[in-house]
């Protein structure tokens, strides 16, 4: 399948991703004099002091995010006083980066252009781009490790498990300006992922933007498949407006543990049996989709009438995203390749049979692996799911 064949959308970003440095972050934490009671969920972040009191409420959570900054001041004066790397980001592009790693090449519709992005985008991927001039916005990605802790005046904050907090300031994505070659690209697509619609601030400018997509989406062909990657929306009204408007468009509709129990929200116990079957029975009602898909750290499901058809991607993403927390960015086709060696974890087993009691053929399941690495990489996790499931797509089809 030619690049041409398999478009990936909206949008893509610049990462600053931070290295977990306890003492660093502590000493920052203490000069702010951040109390236990100051932990809330701040849908914005106003200040230096706003940033790390919504991180320290997510890593004791253990849960990830993606939250808006106000001024993008903020993101770059916490990046200078931490370790940090620069990598690119946005679900479509890190989903083009791991399918390079299988051999498949990709056309990605950028929003925003910079040397950076011109320099680490894999050999080969073609570029629609909206942006008239370059421009850079870096996202801040905190990822922590199980049990990394963070001291407050007055306690301690302890993560129960690894994972990741987004922190954005970025105009370009906000407004998501498609390009107008987008058309002429899904004319011809017989893939094609959309992402990104997660930091619109105007419902107005979202609305548009979204009757503007599906005139673009009408013309995808009938034997193409288009796939819905969730995200954390920075204003949860939108993630109903976006449902609504693309449902009937989308083949494929996913999302991760975190976005399907905001959906609910619930909390829900990824190892019950009973708990995660009343979720997809409740997640299907709320999201009539062909196909719905839920990816998590423990196993995967997509459930729909054409679910043999996915049987494999699912697989084969659940084994990307796990090649992505072993080996990080620079993973190999080897390194994929051997973590299908590893054994799976047996929370999964009972998860998957009771899926299938309740679907039958319109399951496909996998469990997730038994992974160990003292380094986890928790960004771009469902990015790289996401890759690996239309890589093998693709692969499938030739």
């Amino acid at each position: 399948m030619s690049p041409e064949n398999i478009v990936l959308g909206l949008g893509g970003t610049v990462d600053y991703e931070i290295e977990w440095d306890a003492e660093a972050i502590n000493k920052l934490v203490a000069l702010h004099g951040i109390r236990r009671d100051a932990l809330v969920d701040l849908p914005k972040i106003l200040t230096e002091r706003d940033l790390l009191i919504s991180l320290s409420n997510f890593l004791e959570t253990g849960i990830g995010g993606e939250r808006s900054v106000a001024k993008p001041e903020v993101i770059h004066t916490l990046a200078m006083k931490l370790t940090y790397r620069v990598t690119l980001g946005g679900t479509p592009v890190r989903a083009a980066l791991v399918m390079a790693v299988r051999g498949v090449a990709s056309t990605v519709h950028l929003v925003s252009t910079n040397d950076e992005t011109r320099a680490l985008l894999p050999r080969g991927t073609h570029i629609v781009s909206s942006a008239t001039e370059d421009s850079l916005f870096p996202h801040l990605i905190v990822q922590y490790p199980s049990g990394a802790t963070i001291a407050l005046e007055d306690g301690v904050v302890r993560a129960p498990r690894a994972n990741r907090v987004i922190f954005t300031h970025d105009p370009p994505n906000e407004e998501l300006l498609l390009s107008n070659q987008l058309g002429g690209a899904l004319s011809g697509a017989k893939l094609c992922l959309v992402s990104g619609l997660n930091i619109f601030k105007d419902e107005a400018l979202l609305r548009e933007r979204l009757v503007q997509l599906v005139v673009n989406l009408e013309k995808v062909p009938p034997t193409g498949t288009v796939v819905y990657e969730d995200a954390g929306f920075h204003i949860p009204l939108h993630s109903r407006i976006v449902r609504e408007m693309l449902v009937p468009h989308i083949d494929v509709y996913s999302m991760n543990e975190d976005e399907a129990q905001a959906y609910l929200r619930e909390t829900v116990d990824l190892t019950s049996s009973a708990a995660v079957t009343a979720m997809f029975t409740k997640l299907r009602a709320a999201i009539p989709a062909k196909h719905l898909m839920v990816h998590t750290h423990l196993w995967a499901a997509l459930v729909g009438p054409k679910a043999n058809h996915y049987r494999q991607a699912v697989g084969a993403a659940v084994q990307m995203a796990s090649a992505r927390f072993c080996f990080g960015d620079a993973l190999t086709l080897a390194q994929y390749d051997s973590i299908a060696s590893l054994p799976h974890n047996l929370f999964a087993a009972g998860v998957g049979e009771a899926l299938g009691d309740a679907f039958g053929e319109d399951l496909a399941f996998s469990p997730g692996f038994l992974l160990e690495t003292g380094q986890p990489t928790t960004i771009g996790l469902g990015d790289s799911f996401i890759g690996g499931f239309l890589a093998e797509l693709a692969i499938q089809n030739g």
